[in-house]
């Protein structure tokens, strides 16, 4: 059993709400004719079932260690995707 602090928990406790709270907003606030992407679409879909498959694998193995170390590859990943416009405007 590996020790997890207090401050530890309510840190991503804090992180799932403002997600949720922002996930939300997007759903429920007007965008006008913007649309999202095909390929925004196409990595969310491929993210969401590599995620579900991480999951179904771990949970009858009581691999909680790799999936969480899968779960921050994911956001290592998408984290390098969201700073790559931002990186050309640079250049």
């Amino acid at each position: 059993m590996i020790p997890v602090a207090a401050n530890d928990v309510a840190f991503s406790a804090h992180a799932v709400l403002l997600t949720a709270i922002t996930l939300f907003q997007v759903l429920i606030y007007d965008r006008g004719n913007q649309k999202l992407s095909k390929t925004c679409i196409t990595i969310t879909c491929a993210v969401c079932v590599s995620a579900a498959v991480c999951v179904f694998v771990a949970v009858p193995n009581h691999s909680w260690l790799w999936l969480i170390s899968v779960f921050n590859t994911i956001q290592v990943i998408m984290t390098t995707i969201k700073y790559i416009p931002q990186v050309r405007v640079t250049l």
